[in-house]
């Protein structure tokens, strides 16, 4: 298992929106996890830890990726499989071991059912650029180019705001000065 590679990708979920690190663990981390999952609880373990599993991995997830509803569908599928699991070993007597009773969940169906009130691109961004302009997009913010400074700089509107984003700072423009600013706070200042 590796915890610390998972914290790390998980730091990025207010970067990323929560909506697009569910699609990502939706897509490359549930299916493995429920693999581990379903493999342990086939070897008759001691349920005490397998609880202690399940939490460590549900408390690494910030509280607004796991409050999604597809994150929440995994960790409730997963919160079944231990309960069937947990009552069918209770029948079997001891000596034996649990019968193959658990498979992994099929893989999640195609995104496109699940149509979210605003477009999300699968894709993580390939620039800072496209970072602030997905995060503008998902706050319904307009961010587009607007001018250039008479230097040559392109300077963007980002809501009610004039910025310049250079080596992935965000600088507002005020009169002739760039100040810089967080993506967070130049998002709170624009509506």
């Amino acid at each position: 298992q590796r915890v610390e590679w998972f914290k790390s990708c998980m730091l990025w979920y207010d970067m990323l929106g929560v909506q697009t690190m569910a699609q990502l663990l939706e897509i490359h981390f549930f299916p493995k996890w429920f693999q581990v999952l379903c493999s342990w609880l086939n070897q008759s373990p001691d349920f005490t830890e397998v609880a202690k599993w399940y939490k460590g991995w549900k408390s690494m997830l910030p509280e607004p990726v796991a409050a999604s509803s597809v994150v929440l569908a995994h960790l409730n599928q997963a919160l079944g499989i231990m309960n069937q699991a947990a009552t069918k070993s209770k029948l079997v007597k001891s000596g034996n071991s649990l019968p193959k009773l658990v498979q992994p969940p099929p893989p999640p169906p195609p995104m496109e059912d699940e149509a979210p009130t605003h477009h999300v691109k699968p894709t993580a961004p390939t620039s800072f650029r496209d970072l602030v302009s997905r995060k503008a997009e998902e706050e319904n913010v307009v961010f587009r180019p607007a001018r250039r400074t008479p230097d040559g700089k392109q300077l963007y509107t980002f809501g009610k705001q004039l910025v310049y984003i250079e080596r992935n700072v965000i600088y507002i423009y005020k009169s002739t000065n760039l100040i810089p600013t967080s993506l967070q706070t130049l998002i709170d200042i624009s509506k």
